[in-house]
């Protein structure tokens, strides 16, 4: 056996040029024959006696493939294990030339295990926003629960709108239309809150002395940087239209509306809740986008090579993902597009995007570990299945019980090594915390 040809491709790819010496062809091709031989039935012997020539003459075609199947198989094996190569995924074979009395030659492509260059991945600088949940976040809470609980009645007619009212009002845009088209044009209805809205350019500030059936055109100009991209830097005329005016009757904010809306006996452990709640969502969001820069700054300053098939199959477990999300049931990423209207090609090269940069990432993870070090503990593990166990409702024998079963541990563990990796990385950074904003700017940011 000979090897030809060795070159790496992209992607992780290796290619080789094989070939197979005569001798050896002929060994293969008689073993092949002789079993053949042994359990053939022709027409005029008895099972097994045929000659072999006769033998040979009927299932040449048969003989063949298996002389080929079972020397691409072998040499391939003993290639790997003379180059030490270590493949993933299936080998895809190509012959070259094949004849019995002469040498075989192939041509045979295999993925091998992804590589990296890591590039700086200590000190990452990064910019880290904080929060600092103020009265005023808790109490805006506090009335949005009180609103969701109020008493709703309608206004007597003639009533005017007042800041509090819940207000149903028909709103259509016409400073792009001409005056007859604007007239046929419907309303579109919206239900909002008068004065509940802090931005200057809500529509509500302009409604309030209104009364139900009365119209009102009302220009707004917009600016540049208006968090609405589609109206951004517009100058706009809206005609709305007053449909229904309710009065809300809202509930004292004590102890019994506490008990009323949460499994808490007094306002203030309502409140403490709330703050408690609000600080852990911005720290998540925080620690999130500070994870994600560090991610993006380590991932540009890397190189890597990867099998296809690593990333094709990152892309089934996102689709996977995305249904799941959606309750879909799909075959292929055609059908999730054709249910969900999604353009196709599009959606495609978004998911292979993700799907490269996940692979990268993970990657990039498990090469840091190494690096580093950083490996998964008996106590790490058992930590682990104490926060599962609660989260679950479960004890951590039961727990134990389930994953055992599911043959699970070693996908959790690899899921708390790349949780390590990840600490790491946050507590090697550069991190300039910035200056700390209310829990409703905090969010208000988020979102943009």
């Amino acid at each position: 056996m000979h090897i030809l040809e060795e070159k790496k491709l992209k992607n992780a790819t290796v290619e080789m040029v094989i070939e197979v010496p005569q001798s050896r062809v002929e060994v293969e091709y008689k073993s092949v024959i002789d079993r053949i031989a042994k359990n053939a039935k022709i027409d005029g012997f008895r099972r097994g006696k045929a000659p072999l020539s006769l033998v040979e003459s009927k299932f040449e075609k048969e003989a063949t493939s298996e002389v080929i199947e079972n020397l691409l198989k072998t040499t391939y094996i003993e290639v790997l294990q003379e180059k030490e190569y270590k493949p993933i995924g299936i080998p895809s074979f190509q012959l070259e030339s094949f004849n019995k009395n002469h040498s075989l030659k192939y041509r045979v492509r295999f993925e091998v295990m992804p590589t990296v260059e890591l590039g700086n991945y200590r000190g990452v600088a990064v910019k880290e926003r904080t929060c600092k949940v103020s009265e005023e976040d808790v109490e805006r809470e506090i009335n949005d629960l009180r609103e969701k609980y109020a008493r709703i009645s309608k206004k007597e007619q003639g009533a005017k709108v007042e800041k509090g009212d819940l207000l149903r009002l028909g709103v259509k845009r016409i400073d792009n239309v001409n005056s007859e088209e604007a007239e046929a044009m419907p309303y579109k209805e919206y239900t909002i809150i008068v004065g509940k809205s802090e931005s200057e350019h809500a529509l509500d500030k302009y409604v309030i002395g209104l009364s139900v059936g009365q119209t009102k055109e009302i220009t707004i100009k917009y600016p540049k940087d208006y968090e609405f991209k589609d109206l951004a830097g517009q100058k706009i005329t809206y005609k709305v239209k007053i449909e229904e005016i309710s009065k809300m009757d809202l509930p004292n904010a004590d102890d019994e509306f506490a008990k009323d809306v949460s499994n808490f006996s007094t306002i203030a452990e309502l409140k403490e809740n709330i703050r408690s709640y609000f600080e852990k969502v911005s720290s998540n969001a925080a620690r999130a986008e500070v994870m994600e820069a560090i991610k993006n700054a380590i991932l540009e300053k890397s190189s890597f090579d990867i099998p296809e098939s690593l990333v094709k199959a990152e892309e089934s477990s996102l689709l996977r993902r995305f249904a799941k999300r959606f309750n879909l049931e799909v075959a292929n990423v055609e059908e999730f597009c054709a249910k969900m209207g999604f353009p196709l090609e599009d959606f495609k090269k978004r998911l292979y995007e993700e799907a490269l940069k996940d692979v990268k990432w993970e990657i990039a993870r498990l090469e840091i570990a190494r690096k580093e070090g950083i490996a998964v503990t008996d106590e790490d593990y058992k930590n682990e299945l104490e926060i599962m166990a609660q989260q679950s409702n479960m004890s951590v024998s039961e727990l134990e019980k389930h994953i055992e079963k599911n043959d699970a541990r070693e996908r959790i563990e690899h899921e708390v090594l790349l949780s390590k990796v990840d600490n790491f990385l946050y507590n090697n950074a550069k991190i300039d915390k910035q200056k700390a904003v209310s829990y409703f700017d905090f969010m208000k940011n988020d979102k943009k």
